[in-house]
């Protein structure tokens, strides 16, 4: 459904974004992207954006604010499409209150890489083998 909706409302076909080495990749290829996907960007996006960005703009201006505006450069710097760059938004507000919940980056990390896996994968799985139209 978000593909279909993404498509209609901007134009954009998901398969754009995939490196053709990633769609037909080795087993040292999707390897390789694993430990990109669901360990370095969770790792060093969730320092860098939560860990150091919320966390000092959080002692100048308040949670709700800081989370905002560190979401919202999460999201614009992963951006590809509308509804991608507002999902990531919503994304980066959740792991910003999970965050100040547990005052721990730990459950963040865990979560962005259960997403980045998810969508790296499903991607290479629904359009490895599927012709583009």
């Amino acid at each position: 459904l978000f593909y279909i909706w993404q498509v209609q409302i901007d134009g954009i076909d998901t398969r754009d974004f995939l490196r053709p080495s990633f769609l037909y990749a080795d087993i040292l290829g999707l390897f390789s992207e694993f430990l990109l996907a669901g360990v370095i960007a969770p790792v060093g996006e969730e320092l860098l954006f939560r860990g150091f960005l919320f966390a000092s703009l959080r002692t100048k201006m308040g949670s709700w604010l800081a989370a905002l505006i560190s979401s919202l450069i999460f999201a614009v710097l992963h951006y590809y499409s509308i509804i991608g760059m507002c999902s990531i938004l919503l994304f980066g507000l959740c792991m910003c209150w999970m965050y100040t919940k547990t005052r721990t980056l730990w459950p963040c990390i865990i979560l962005h890489a259960i997403m980045n896996i998810q969508i790296t994968f499903s991607g290479w799985y629904l359009f490895a083998t599927s012709p583009q139209s």
